[in-house]
């Protein structure tokens, strides 16, 4: 089914396993007594359905799928008054320069943000 859907399950292991096979030779025996043998599911899910990294989008779009559930129906509605947003700068300035240096760590855009707006 999740092959059919576009989804591929990549593993199936449990937190014990995964534990020894990270700790190889060095294990810990006091982790691997603590570790539960739950089976987990590895799905690898593509870069462009953001829906499906939780649980619950993953299940409601495999339902759908399968015709077990109707697809939920969206609309866009008109907002009785729109938003606007007055800034003041000089209390966003600071916030504005550590986003573009994180943004830009290289030295020749650092320059930029000290020009005057």
């Amino acid at each position: 089914m999740c092959f059919d859907y576009g989804i591929e399950l990549d593993d199936v292991t449990s937190e014990r396993k995964q534990l020894e096979k990270e700790m190889g030779d060095k294990k810990d025996h006091e982790k691997l007594k603590a570790a539960s043998d739950e089976e987990l599911y590895k799905i690898e899910i593509p870069a462009n359905r953001y829906d499906l990294l939780c649980y619950e989008g993953l299940v409601s779009a495999l339902n759908v799928f399968r015709n077990g559930s109707k697809a939920p129906e969206y609309k866009t509605v008109t907002p009785s008054k729109p938003l606007e947003m007055h800034v003041n700068w000089e209390q966003v300035r600071y916030y504005l320069l550590k986003l573009f240096l994180t943004l830009f760590r290289q030295a020749q855009f650092v320059h930029m943000l000290y020009l005057p707006c």
